[in-house]
């Protein structure tokens, strides 16, 4: 007993120490997880220097990120590395930010970048590298802000760059390929940006104002560029606003040049670009656009207004221009062209303030052209407007029908003189002002006709107003259009068989567009038209109906109708062939029947014409010549039997039609005769035979009269051996 428990003191001692060895480790590992890292500080809000090199690994962003609280992100699109809310400011001795060889995915955000004044230092400088957004910084007091090499995918995004008005420079792009600019403010530099050698450059909805130079030298140029664009950016008080050179498909659309010193535009040695939709105004010198060796350019619906010292347009040694579009108002003088260039397209030309012709036929361009200064130019289809010549009448028409079935027809109108275009208007009543009861059908329409298409069912009202560019209009009259879709093509089919065997079968018919119901129809003959020949069967709102037909040849067709009209479907023939239907075959005969004579009966079979009555010994399985026909071609619906036989007999009766038959069931009688003797006969006749006795019954009696006497005589035998025993 001691021994046993020592042994349980043991073992509990063992399991303690192996709980006291296993327990440190789990402690020393969350103690080592705890201090693997320095608790997170709270970012700086200044920083003297960055500087990241992402293939050295002593510079790189997975270091920068470690070591810095400013710094967060892994560098991929979903996470980004993101430097934001410091200021920078490089001491006058280095660039504040500089970033090279990355393709990493970053963001520098609401930072502020000073670097002071020094001319080797930049506020920001990135080379050979991608994938970066540059957004809502503050970049100033550098002398040159910033500078961007062999880069691709960067956007700067609405920062703000500010020179203080120092000799100061906005900065440039070399090899830039795929970048935005976007919502920055660039103002008080002295000199502006360049972009060179670049491609799929957006610049979009900036602000270059005030650029101080006196040198002509603009605050952005794009040189050796292609394929980018230039939108909706604002450019003002400038020495010269916009230079582009040896620079090709640059789309220049949209913009406002405002109050430029010199030149609003200047594009040089730059082919297959576009300029169109542009503001330039307020030219103090020069010419608002200058074109020097340049061709095969659009200059499209422009405004060059106050160009007090030259041209509003000029082309010098340029050629296969084309400028349609422009209004020239208010210059000096509006166009200089010493080459070979075109002044209008197809359908007008540009408009001049100091046309000197007219347009007596008030078609909007005048009826001579507008010479070009420099050279034979021409614009042979100026636009101009000499007077707001009042529309003539015009009348308004449709080829609709007094009610139009199918919702299309053509609206057709005549000239309105001096009108350009036409608008359309649809209401559901009579039109006399455009208000919110009235749609706009189409607008701008040059032609005199418009096909109206699809319209529901219903009345509806057209007027058409004629306009021109000059704000002249006139209405035509009103006109009414009913619409009254007739029901359309379906198709009748049937589940029927051919021929139908039992008279029961589903009429089916696709939906006729514009129905409200249907009717259907049947005759027994080929159906041409609906009229009062037909056999009227029932109306429905369904497209299928089910029916129980009698024997026959049928034609059915379906109509159906709206309010409007009534469209007929194809004829369905269906023809009824229906057998003979179940009946039962009953007798009024006894069991068994004692004297032969009985009568079968049996229940109607439907469609029968007539019967036949079959008998046999055995159970009848089917109709064969083994069988005997008793009676064939019987009308009535029972028939009198007498057998002159006893025995066992089976009965079957065939129902009969020309489409064929059907039997009955098979009924079995028993024949057995018996007769009781005659009670009144006289003693000198000769008794009649007996009846016969069932065989099985005297073997019965039989036996049990024998096994009578028998039990009686071992009785007896018994009784008289216990007799003489008992004398003796």
């Amino acid at each position: 007993m001691k021994t046993k428990k020592i042994s349980i003191i043991l073992t509990f001692i063992l399991f303690l120490h192996s709980l006291s060895t296993l327990s440190p480790t789990p402690f020393r590992f969350i103690s080592a997880m705890t201090n693997d890292r320095d608790p997170p500080t709270l970012k700086s809000s200044s920083q003297s220097y960055i500087f990241i090199n992402d293939t050295n690994p002593n510079y790189n962003w997975s270091k920068t990120e470690k070591e810095n609280s400013w710094c967060s992100g892994n560098g991929t699109y979903e996470n980004p590395y993101i430097i934001e809310d410091i200021s920078i400011n490089g001491g006058y001795q280095h660039s504040t930010i500089k970033i090279i060889n990355s393709m990493k995915y970053f963001i520098i955000r609401n930072c502020s970048l000073d670097n002071g004044y020094h001319f080797d230092c930049f506020n920001l400088e990135i080379k050979n590298v991608s994938n970066g957004l540059i957004n809502n910084n503050s970049f100033s007091n550098a002398v040159i802000e910033i500078s961007v090499q062999d880069a691709s995918n960067l956007t700067f995004s609405t920062n703000s760059f500010d020179g203080m008005g120092a000799q100061f420079e906005i900065g440039s792009l070399s090899n830039v390929n795929a970048s935005n600019f976007m919502n920055n403010t660039f103002k008080n530099y002295e000199i502006g940006i360049e972009i060179g050698d670049s491609n799929r450059i957006m610049i979009t909805n900036n602000s270059f104002t005030d650029t101080t130079n006196e040198m002509g030298i603009p605050p952005l140029t794009l040189s050796s560029c292609s394929n980018s664009s230039l939108l909706n950016n604002t450019f003002s008080n400038n020495p010269l606003s916009l230079k582009i050179i040896d620079s090709n498909q640059i789309s220049i659309i949209s913009n406002d040049f405002l109050v430029s010193k010199e030149r609003g535009i200047f594009l040089s040695n730059s082919d297959w670009n576009n300029i169109s939709q542009n503001h330039i105004y307020d030219v103090d010198l020069n010419e608002g656009l200058y074109a020097l060796f340049s061709h095969n350019n659009t200059i499209s619906h422009n405004s060059f207004y106050y160009c007090d010292s030259g041209y509003g347009l000029s082309l010098t040694s340029s050629d296969d221009n084309l400028l349609f579009g422009n209004n020239f108002s208010f210059n000096l003088a509006n166009a200089f062209d010493n080459g070979l260039n075109y002044w209008n397209h197809s359908k007008s030309g540009n408009f001049w303030d100091d046309y000197t012709g007219i347009d007596a036929d008030d078609d909007g361009i005048g009826d001579s052209p507008y010479s070009i200064s420099g050279g034979g130019n021409k614009d042979y289809l100026p636009i101009w407007n000499d007077g707001n010549d009042t529309l003539s009448d015009f009348i308004l028409s449709s080829n609709a029908d007094t009610l139009d079935s199918d919702g299309k027809f053509l609206l057709s109108w005549t000239q309105s003189a001096h009108a350009e275009e036409y608008d359309i208007y649809k209401s559901n009543n009579t039109i006399t002002e455009i208000n919110n009861d009235v749609s706009l059908v189409a607008e701008n329409i040059e032609t005199l006709s418009f096909n109206e298409n699809n319209l529901d069912d219903g009345t509806f009202y057209y007027i058409v107003f004629a306009f021109n560019r000059y704000g002249a209009n006139k209405s035509s009259n009103n006109i009414q259009v009913s619409i009254g879709h007739y029901p359309q093509i379906f198709t009748l089919t049937s589940n029927a068989d051919e021929p139908d065997s039992d008279g029961v079968f589903t009429l089916d018919w696709t939906l006729s567009s514009y129905a409200d119901n249907y009717s259907i129809y049947f005759s027994h003959s080929p159906i041409s038209e609906i009229n009062q020949t037909l056999t009227y069967v029932t109306n429905t709102e369904v497209t299928y109906l089910q029916l129980d037909m009698e024997n026959g040849c049928y034609y059915f067709i379906i109509l159906a109708i709206n309010e409007y009209s009534n469209y007929s479907s194809n004829n369905v023939k269906i023809t009824i062939d229906k057998y003979p239907h179940s009946f039962e075959l009953t007798s009024d005969s006894e069991r068994p029947d004692l004297d032969g004579i009985f009568n079968l009966i049996w229940t109607e079979s439907k469609n029968a014409d007539n019967y036949s009555i079959y008998m046999y010994h055995n159970f009848i399985i089917d109709i064969n010549t083994s069988l005997t026909l008793i009676k064939s071609y019987h009308l009535s619906r029972f028939i009198k039997i007498d057998v002159s036989e006893e025995g066992t007999y089976y009965f079957i009766i065939v129902s009969h039609n020309r489409f064929g038959n059907n039997h009955s069931n098979c009924l079995k009688i028993v024949v057995d005769y018996w007769q009781e003797p005659d009670q009144d006969s006289s003693d000198d006749e000769l008794p009649k035979t007996p009846p016969k006795l069932n065989i099985w019954l005297i073997l019965i009696i039989a036996t049990i009269i024998i096994s009578t006497i028998v039990g009686i005589m071992i009785l007896l035998y018994l009784k008289k051996k216990r007799w003489i025993s008992f004398q003796s």
